[in-house]
Protein backbone atom coordinates (compact mmCIF):
# COMPACT_ATOMS: atom_id res chain seq x y z
CA UNK A 1 0.00 0.00 0.00
CA UNK A 2 1.29 3.44 -0.91
CA UNK A 3 0.65 6.34 1.48
CA UNK A 4 0.57 9.57 -0.46
CA UNK A 5 0.59 13.00 1.19
CA UNK A 6 -0.19 15.97 -1.03
CA UNK A 7 0.72 19.40 0.27
CA UNK A 8 0.57 23.02 -0.81
CA UNK A 9 3.96 24.11 -2.15
CA UNK A 10 3.67 27.55 -0.56
CA UNK A 11 2.69 26.55 2.97
CA UNK A 12 3.58 22.84 3.04
CA UNK A 13 0.10 22.30 4.48
CA UNK A 14 -1.44 18.93 3.66
CA UNK A 15 -4.32 19.28 1.20
CA UNK A 16 -7.54 17.28 1.48
CA UNK A 17 -7.86 14.56 -1.13
CA UNK A 18 -10.36 11.90 -2.11
CA UNK A 19 -10.31 9.08 -4.61
CA UNK A 20 -13.44 9.12 -6.78
CA UNK A 21 -13.82 6.30 -9.31
CA UNK A 22 -10.10 5.56 -9.09
CA UNK A 23 -9.08 9.19 -9.76
CA UNK A 24 -7.31 11.07 -6.98
CA UNK A 25 -8.91 14.50 -6.53
CA UNK A 26 -7.19 17.23 -4.50
CA UNK A 27 -8.77 20.43 -3.25
CA UNK A 28 -9.34 22.80 -0.37
CA UNK A 29 -12.23 22.02 1.94
CA UNK A 30 -14.85 24.71 1.45
CA UNK A 31 -13.64 25.54 -2.08
CA UNK A 32 -16.80 24.22 -3.71
CA UNK A 33 -16.25 25.93 -7.07
CA UNK A 34 -12.65 24.63 -7.16
CA UNK A 35 -10.97 27.97 -7.94
CA UNK A 36 -8.26 27.27 -5.33
CA UNK A 37 -9.62 29.69 -2.70
CA UNK A 38 -12.51 29.68 -0.26
CA UNK A 39 -14.61 32.75 -0.99
CA UNK A 40 -18.10 34.18 -0.68
CA UNK A 41 -18.96 32.45 -3.97
CA UNK A 42 -18.32 29.09 -2.31
CA UNK A 43 -20.29 30.17 0.74
CA UNK A 44 -23.33 31.06 -1.39
CA UNK A 45 -23.21 27.63 -3.05
CA UNK A 46 -23.19 25.81 0.29
CA UNK A 47 -25.96 27.99 1.76
CA UNK A 48 -28.06 27.17 -1.32
CA UNK A 49 -27.47 23.46 -0.66
CA UNK A 50 -28.39 23.78 3.02
CA UNK A 51 -31.66 25.60 2.33
CA UNK A 52 -32.44 23.16 -0.52
CA UNK A 53 -32.40 25.81 -3.22
CA UNK A 54 -29.97 23.52 -5.09
CA UNK A 55 -29.83 19.71 -4.92
CA UNK A 56 -27.14 18.02 -2.85
CA UNK A 57 -24.32 16.39 -4.79
CA UNK A 58 -24.05 12.61 -4.33
CA UNK A 59 -22.48 11.74 -0.96
CA UNK A 60 -19.61 9.88 -2.64
CA UNK A 61 -18.74 12.79 -4.97
CA UNK A 62 -15.81 15.16 -4.73
CA UNK A 63 -18.22 18.13 -4.67
CA UNK A 64 -19.83 16.73 -1.51
CA UNK A 65 -16.38 16.13 0.00
CA UNK A 66 -15.39 19.79 -0.55
CA UNK A 67 -18.69 21.17 0.80
CA UNK A 68 -18.58 18.97 3.93
CA UNK A 69 -15.92 21.16 5.58
CA UNK A 70 -16.02 19.40 8.96
CA UNK A 71 -16.06 15.91 7.41
CA UNK A 72 -19.12 14.64 9.30
CA UNK A 73 -20.74 13.28 6.10
CA UNK A 74 -23.45 15.94 6.22
CA UNK A 75 -23.68 19.38 4.64
CA UNK A 76 -25.32 21.73 7.13
CA UNK A 77 -25.05 25.04 9.00
CA UNK A 78 -21.83 23.87 10.68
CA UNK A 79 -20.12 23.72 7.30
CA UNK A 80 -21.39 27.22 6.48
CA UNK A 81 -19.96 28.58 9.74
CA UNK A 82 -16.62 26.88 9.09
CA UNK A 83 -16.53 28.39 5.58
CA UNK A 84 -17.15 31.85 7.05
CA UNK A 85 -14.28 31.24 9.48
CA UNK A 86 -11.99 30.24 6.59
CA UNK A 87 -12.95 33.37 4.63
CA UNK A 88 -12.33 35.57 7.69
CA UNK A 89 -9.02 33.84 8.42
CA UNK A 90 -10.12 32.44 11.76
CA UNK A 91 -7.70 29.69 12.68
CA UNK A 92 -9.16 26.19 12.29
CA UNK A 93 -9.62 24.56 15.66
CA UNK A 94 -10.07 27.89 17.44
CA UNK A 95 -13.52 27.62 18.91
CA UNK A 96 -15.53 30.78 18.37
CA UNK A 97 -18.63 29.45 20.10
CA UNK A 98 -19.32 26.29 22.05
CA UNK A 99 -22.07 23.86 21.29
CA UNK A 100 -24.90 24.09 23.78
CA UNK A 101 -24.46 21.95 26.86
CA UNK A 102 -28.20 21.97 27.50
CA UNK A 103 -30.83 20.75 25.03
CA UNK A 104 -32.15 23.34 22.60
CA UNK A 105 -35.91 23.21 22.16
CA UNK A 106 -37.74 24.74 19.24
CA UNK A 107 -41.45 25.05 19.90
CA UNK A 108 -44.39 26.56 18.09
CA UNK A 109 -46.35 29.12 20.09
CA UNK A 110 -50.09 29.79 19.83
CA UNK A 111 -51.19 31.06 16.41
CA UNK A 112 -51.92 34.78 16.21
CA UNK A 113 -53.87 36.83 13.69
CA UNK A 114 -51.93 39.85 12.45
CA UNK A 115 -52.42 42.58 9.83
CA UNK A 116 -54.25 41.62 6.65
CA UNK A 117 -55.98 38.76 8.52
CA UNK A 118 -52.90 36.53 8.25
CA UNK A 119 -52.36 33.73 10.71
CA UNK A 120 -48.85 33.67 12.20
CA UNK A 121 -47.37 30.79 14.17
CA UNK A 122 -44.39 32.02 16.22
CA UNK A 123 -41.43 29.68 16.68
CA UNK A 124 -39.55 30.05 19.95
CA UNK A 125 -36.08 28.70 20.75
CA UNK A 126 -35.61 27.77 24.39
CA UNK A 127 -31.89 27.80 25.21
CA UNK A 128 -29.57 29.06 27.86
CA UNK A 129 -26.59 30.94 26.44
CA UNK A 130 -25.72 32.22 22.98
CA UNK A 131 -26.97 30.82 19.67
CA UNK A 132 -24.80 31.54 16.59
CA UNK A 133 -26.77 29.47 14.11
CA UNK A 134 -29.96 27.48 13.72
CA UNK A 135 -31.13 25.14 10.99
CA UNK A 136 -34.61 23.61 10.73
CA UNK A 137 -36.77 21.75 8.23
CA UNK A 138 -40.56 21.83 8.45
CA UNK A 139 -43.15 20.01 6.39
CA UNK A 140 -46.70 21.09 5.65
CA UNK A 141 -49.60 20.18 3.37
CA UNK A 142 -49.37 22.65 0.45
CA UNK A 143 -52.98 21.84 -0.51
CA UNK A 144 -54.25 22.96 2.90
CA UNK A 145 -52.13 26.03 3.75
CA UNK A 146 -49.98 28.68 2.12
CA UNK A 147 -46.61 29.33 3.75
CA UNK A 148 -44.97 32.71 3.20
CA UNK A 149 -41.39 33.82 3.79
CA UNK A 150 -40.40 33.49 7.47
CA UNK A 151 -39.71 36.78 9.26
CA UNK A 152 -38.16 37.88 12.55
CA UNK A 153 -40.22 39.70 15.17
CA UNK A 154 -37.28 41.87 16.27
CA UNK A 155 -35.04 42.34 13.20
CA UNK A 156 -31.31 42.91 13.69
CA UNK A 157 -28.57 43.88 11.24
CA UNK A 158 -26.48 41.00 12.62
CA UNK A 159 -29.14 38.37 11.99
CA UNK A 160 -29.37 36.65 8.60
CA UNK A 161 -32.23 34.41 7.53
CA UNK A 162 -32.13 32.19 4.47
CA UNK A 163 -35.03 29.98 3.54
CA UNK A 164 -36.49 27.93 0.76
CA UNK A 165 -40.13 26.90 0.49
CA UNK A 166 -40.67 24.05 -1.95
CA UNK A 167 -43.86 23.15 -3.80
CA UNK A 168 -43.88 19.70 -2.18
CA UNK A 169 -44.47 21.15 1.30
CA UNK A 170 -41.01 21.60 2.77
CA UNK A 171 -39.59 24.73 4.41
CA UNK A 172 -35.85 24.88 5.05
CA UNK A 173 -34.73 27.65 7.36
CA UNK A 174 -31.21 28.74 8.27
CA UNK A 175 -30.67 31.54 10.77
CA UNK A 176 -27.16 32.81 11.51
CA UNK A 177 -25.52 35.70 13.31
Amino acid sequence: MLNLVISDSASAQQLPQKSVDGILRVGRLGDVNEDNKVSVLDLIKVVNLVIARNPFPPASSFAFFLADVNGDESIDITDVILQVNLILGIVPGKQVAQSPTQPVTARLDSPQIVAEDKLVVPMILDIEGVVVGFQATFTFDPNAILIEKPTVVEPSEDLRIDNHISDDGTVRLVVSV
